[in-house]
This record gives structure tokens, sequence and C-alpha cells, in this order.
């Protein structure tokens, strides 16, 4: 399913080169989403990411940043790997972003975010602050499927993840 983006970007000739660019990235992390969807079924999957990148380009973030925010579940929740990603990703910090997001087997939310925030990795911390931020918005769908499926208090999460972006802005610089 073909999703556009328009990035903002500094100059005419930068905007259309990375235009080109994040579409790809953008079309990479849609197909590598396909099928699957979000907290009770009624969105998918890919508009979660989607959101984070908007959130992050509407704050003025632009280059692997972004390219983050588009892939940071990717590895995580499909197929592909690191080796995929890091074709679209131009720096180290990116790269090591993309792997700080990307929850190990058998690790713990709380081992991951000592692993993000030990790293001091700004990229990963930014982009696991809005992965929060977003995921604290719950409509009615999400808010079942949380209860009926995952056995939590919808509000409670809400609140989890709220506090866990609070964190997170705390260890920006």
């Amino acid at each position: 399913f073909p999703v556009t983006i328009i990035p903002l970007f500094p100059s005419h000739d930068t905007h259309r080169r990375m235009v080109t660019d994040m579409q790809s990235v953008v079309n990479f992390a849609a197909n590598a989403h396909r099928g699957q969807v979000r907290r009770g079924g009624v969105e998918t999957y890919i508009q979660h990411p989607l959101r984070v990148y908007k959130a992050l380009m509407q704050t003025g973030h632009t280059g692997d940043t972004l390219v983050v925010a588009l892939l940071h579940d990717v590895v995580e929740d499909t197929k592909y790997t690191f080796e995929d990603c890091d074709f679209y990703l131009q720096t180290s910090e990116g790269k090591e972003a993309l792997r700080l997001l990307t929850k190990k087997k058998g690790e713990t939310s709380g081992e991951q975010l000592g692993r993000i925030l030990g790293s001091e990795n700004q990229m990963a911390i930014r982009v696991k602050m809005y992965d929060a931020l977003d995921n604290a918005v719950m409509d009615e769908a999400g808010r079942a499927f949380t209860l009926n499926v995952l056995k939590r208090d919808p509000d409670s999460e809400i609140e989890r993840y709220k506090n866990l972006a609070h964190t997170l802005s705390s260890f920006l610089l």
C-alpha cells in the first residue's frame, strides 16, 4: 500500500533527493509491516511508525532520526534484519539507535530502557520518547485490546507510556 511522505528540508535540491530517499524508506517499512495490524486490528501497523516519523519531522528532525523513526519496529516485528535496514541509514549513530530500539529476545522493557539510556545515544532516546508518546494514545479498539488481550488496565498503560516519555525527555541534551 503506497504511502506518501513529504519531509521538510532546507534546500530545493536536498529536498528533492531526500524526498526520494525518504519515500524509499517509507515503502520499505510499509512493505515490511504489510499485513500487520495494531491493537485490536483496526489500524494498519505502519500508521504507528508514520506518526512517530511525523512528530519528529514536525519538531525539526531530519535524516537518520526520521529513518530510525520509520524503521524502529521492523527488525523486532518482521522478517527483516539490521543489515536490511542499514541500507537506509547514513550514520553509525543511526545504526546504533536502531539496534538499541530493537528489544532483544528475552529482554524486558526495563532492560531495554537501561541499554538505551546507558548508551547516551540521543537519537535512540528521542525516537523512543516519541514512540512512547504515540503508544500513550489509545482509541477504543486499543483500550479493549489492552484490557482483554494484554490483561492490563488501559489507563495504567497510558500513564506508564507518559511516564516513560517524561523519563526519556530528562535524558535529552
